[in-house]
């Protein structure tokens, strides 16, 4: 495995790790408390590290998260 290829793998976990944690909190506080700024962090993290496309897939899986957190 290539060193390249590595850290592009070790980006893709920290943003989504980052997105975990914003569900875990936005599960934990419930709707009534607003935590957006932590769905933007792995959104801008993904845009940041990994590009464009990166961040409109993180997006839609912060999307789902949300409603995840907020509905179930």
């Amino acid at each position: 495995m290539s060193q390249r290829y590595f850290f592009r793998i070790l980006k893709i976990a920290i943003t989504l790790a980052t997105l975990a944690f914003a569900g875990c909190i936005d599960r934990i506080t419930g709707y009534e408390i607003s935590v957006f700024p932590l769905y933007a962090a792995p959104i801008g993290l993904a845009v940041w590290l990994l590009g464009a496309r990166a961040g409109m897939v993180m997006a839609i899986a912060a999307t789902i998260v949300w409603f995840w957190a907020d509905v179930a």
